[in-house]
C-alpha cells in the first residue's frame, strides 16, 4: 500500500515538472513583436504640425514687436491696441495648440536629424518613406506631397489608419504612396479630423532626399 503510494506522488511529481518545463519553454518559444517602423520608411504627423506652428508662431510675433514699437513710439491709436491684443489671443491659441502635441510616440523608432542636403527649416522624408504615423486620437488623415511644379508625387489617398502593432493605445499608422523616382523640394498638404470632429489643414515646407 505504502510503496503504490509511493509511486502516485512520485507520477505526479514528474507530470507537475513536464508540465512546468513545457511551460518554460513555450514562453520562451513566444513570437517577439518585430516593430515594422525604422527611421527611414516613415514620418510623424506631430512633427509636420509643430512645423507649421512654429512658422505661424513666428510670423504673429513679427507682427506683435512691430504693434508694440508703434505703441511705445506714441503714434498708436485704439486699432493699433485692438490689433496687439487680436495677436496676443492668436499667439496664445498657437502656442496651446503646439503643447498638446504629444513627442514622436514611437517607442525605439527616433527619427535622426535630416541629413544634407535636407533644408534645416522643413520636414525631410526618405525616398523610400511607407508610413504616416500619427496619435491615436485622430479619425481621418490625408497627406499629399507635390512637387515644385504643383504636380503630386505623394498620397494616403488609397490607403486607411490602422493602429501599429504593440502600441494600439497611442498610435496608428497609413500606407503613403511615393514616387519613388523624385528627390528634392516638395510642399506638403495635411487634411485631419479628430475623433470629436475637428478638422485641422496646413501646409508646410519639405524635402524628399534619395
Amino acid at each position: 500500500m505504502k510503496l503504490n503510494r509511493l509511486f502516485y506522488l512520485l507520477a505526479i511529481m514528474l507530470c507537475f515538472s513536464y508540465a512546468t518545463s513545457c511551460s518554460e519553454d513555450n514562453d520562451d518559444n513566444l513570437p517577439v513583436q518585430q516593430a515594422f517602423l525604422n527611421e527611414s520608411n516613415y514620418s510623424y504627423e506631430g512633427d509636420m504640425q509643430r512645423q507649421y506652428l512654429n512658422v505661424q508662431i513666428a510670423d504673429v510675433q513679427i507682427e506683435i514687436d512691430s504693434l508694440q514699437a508703434i505703441i511705445d513710439n506714441g503714434q498708436g491709436s485704439a486699432e493699433t491696441e485692438a490689433d496687439l491684443e487680436e495677436a496676443l489671443l492668436t499667439k496664445s491659441l498657437l502656442t496651446e495648440q503646439l503643447e498638446r502635441i504629444r513627442p514622436r510616440p514611437i517607442g525605439g523608432v527616433p527619427l535622426p536629424p535630416p541629413p544634407p542636403p535636407c533644408p534645416t527649416t522643413g520636414t525631410c522624408m526618405p525616398i523610400n518613406l511607407d508610413y504616416i504615423v500619427c496619435d491615436i486620437d485622430v479619425a481621418t488623415l490625408n497627406v499629399y506631397i507635390y512637387n515644385n511644379q504643383e504636380i503630386l508625387v505623394g498620397s494616403t489617398e488609397n490607403s486607411e489608419l490602422q493602429p501599429v502593432p504593440g502600441f494600439e493605445a497611442e498610435t496608428q499608422f497609413q500606407n503613403i504612396d511615393l514616387n519613388p523616382d523624385y528627390t528634392g523640394d516638395v510642399f506638403i498638404v495635411v487634411n485631419k479630423t479628430d475623433i470629436e470632429g475637428i478638422e485641422t489643414s496646413y501646409q508646410i515646407n519639405g524635402y524628399i532626399r534619395p
